[in-house]
């Protein structure tokens, strides 16, 4: 369990780390005021309220991104520039909610639902921004903690003798002379006394002739049989209780397995599960039955399942955690490159198991990591397929860079093996103004650019803009960043960049023919002019069936580039 300075501690980390804010702090919106080195964006943050209820209790803490707004000389927001704060802070607030979503090593869970609001004209400074109320909720059951107290005592609030006095000498010492003659004159000359042990323990030594009563309770009640002979058996009622167990706790990505909830002492009406989430906030896939919810494995790692059961009038809760295992091309990826760092695994992980989500079929996945040429040349979808690399190559952290002069870099994978209509070709090029021809790259530098459907023949058999009837993309202003190239219909081919100068899209048609026999080859210094482009990642997919999945695999390939620190926009 976390407390409430623990929690306002992972949201300052999160805004120190975060690249569009500037600074941060936490209080009232006055201590915001009184704030003499306020920088720009800048993320507050202050405690509204704790809600405390049954099982759970809440911390609402009220986040607030706000930035400066340009102004013109009468006062107005220049060019729309204060709706443009807006949505920056905006997008802020949602990497907030979406970061602390995604801690499933944490016992906390947050709630999703809520509100951001934007506000204009705040304050001494005029900002601009959004807020929004971060609801961090964890488990709770009124006995967390012992209580800090030494020596509290509550005294009964009843008088008098007990049963367990009788015959207690503090007891007889009260008793006037008349009571102690009244008790001789009904029992006589007393016999020794009896002494009466439970369980080895004595409780009393009643006088003989005497009765001895002992209560035995459970829960306040008197409970309990006799069994004949010497014991006292008492039975307690199961406890109301929730216990959870899954049909695999350590699942391969991509594999099912069941997580079944088992209530004890009470008859629930309703189950409510907490989805597993990935490393990327996306859910896991899943179908509650009653008890019982059926996941497909995403993400890796541990994982938590929250379940909470309810009659109407009890509601308990119980946690659940597997472990998500790499699939067997993963591990061999990292086994083939042990030097790699955090990071870089990551990074691995995020292409292999993101494309897949994206509906992505992947031949070949190039990460280029390892700085050297018998560890960048694994493919990290089939760990049976490497690439060869020929002629002069440099080989470092930024990934792989061709000479220009006679390098290529030979996949082994056949082209003629692909439909007409059934394959993409990715790459992200670190590299401006360079001359040659690559599978994905600028023929001539911001002016044409081609696909080399395969490049061991002589003739390019797919090109863009070289030999296509025609061209609609927009001539680039520089040719490094993500380029992505595919054939969606017989004589179609549609090709998407995002670099430094902004995104594009080309469309051309060429001629209708499969791919010829060749391997498909990394720069063309086996056939023609070869680049001498540093390539950061290179890979090769099922035709995609819709742009989306393009538009969100560039934000995966470069997201682990920003990680990386090699990211060329």
């Amino acid at each position: 369990m976390l407390t409430l300075n623990q929690i306002i501690d992972q949201v300052q980390d999160l805004a120190t780390a975060h690249a569009q804010i500037g600074s941060s702090g936490v209080g009232t919106l006055a201590e915001w005021q009184a704030k003499p080195d306020r920088t720009y964006p800048l993320l507050w943050v202050f405690h509204e309220r704790t809600d405390v209820s049954d099982q759970y209790f809440t911390y609402r803490l009220h986040l607030l991104a706000m930035d400066r707004v340009k102004v013109g000389e009468s006062g107005e927001d220049t060019e729309g520039h204060e709706q443009e704060v807006i949505s920056d802070m905006q997008s802020v607030l949602l990497d907030f909610l979406a970061w602390f979503a995604q801690q499933h090593t944490q016992t906390y869970i947050v709630e999703r639902a809520g509100s951001i609001e934007p506000f204009t004209e705040r304050g001494n400074d005029r900002v601009a921004g959004c807020s929004y109320i971060l609801n961090i909720k964890q488990p709770w059951d009124f006995a967390k903690c012992s209580v800090p107290e030494s020596g509290a005592v509550i005294p009964p609030s009843v008088d008098g003798l007990t049963l367990y006095d009788f015959c207690d000498a503090s007891v007889l010492a009260r008793l006037t002379p008349a009571q102690v003659a009244c008790l001789e004159a009904a029992y006589g000359t007393a016999c020794d006394p009896v002494t009466v042990e439970i369980n080895g323990t004595e409780v009393g030594t009643p006088a003989s002739g005497s009765t001895f009563s002992i209560k035995v309770t459970l829960d306040g009640s008197e409970s309990g049989s006799w069994d004949g002979t010497d014991t006292w058996e008492v039975e307690s009622d199961p406890c109301n209780s929730l216990s959870l167990s899954a049909s695999d706790t350590t699942p391969d990505y991509n594999a099912s397995y069941t997580v079944t909830a088992t209530a004890t002492g009470f008859t629930p009406t309703s189950y409510t599960f907490s989805y597993p989430i990935d490393s990327n906030g996306c859910y896991s896939r899943t179908t509650q039955a009653g008890n019982a919810l059926a996941i497909t494995a995403r993400g890796y790692g541990a994982q938590t399942v929250i379940v909470t059961a309810t009659d109407g009038v009890t509601t308990v809760g119980a946690t659940i955690e597997v472990n998500i295992q790499d699939t067997a091309s993963v591990v061999a990826y990292l086994a083939n490159i042990p030097s790699l760092s955090a990071t870089e695994i990551n990074a691995a992980r995020q292409y292999a198991y993101r494309s897949f989500e994206l509906g992505l079929t992947a031949t070949a996945i190039y990460p280029f990591r390892g700085a050297t040429s018998a560890n960048t040349k694994w493919n990290l979808a089939n760990s049976g397929n490497s690439m060869t690399w020929n002629g002069g190559w440099t080989f470092n952290s930024n990934g792989v860079t061709a000479n220009g002069v006679n390098s290529n870099g030979d996949t082994g994978i056949n082209g003629n093996t692909f439909g007409q209509n059934s394959i993409m070709f990715v790459l992200y090029n670190r590299t401006d103004g360079a001359s040659g021809i690559d599978i994905i790259g600028a023929i001539t530098p911001r002016v044409q650019f081609a696909i080399k459907w395969t490049v061991m023949v002589a003739n390019a058999v797919y090109d863009f803009n070289n030999g296509s009837t025609a061209n609609s993309m927009p001539t680039p202003t520089d040719v490094r960043g993500f380029w992505a190239a595919w054939r969606f219909a017989s004589n179609a081919l549609m090709i998407y960049h995002k670099g430094p100068g902004g995104e594009r899209w080309g469309y051309a048609t060429t001629a209708s023919s499969a791919p010829a026999s060749g391997n498909i080859k990394l720069s063309a210094g086996a056939i023609g002019v070869a680049t001498n482009r540093n390539y950061a990642f290179f890979a090769m997919y099922s035709a995609p069936t819709s742009s989306h999945s393009v538009l969100d695999l560039e934000q995966v390939v470069n997201a682990q580039m920003t990680a990386l620190g090699i990211n060329v926009y």
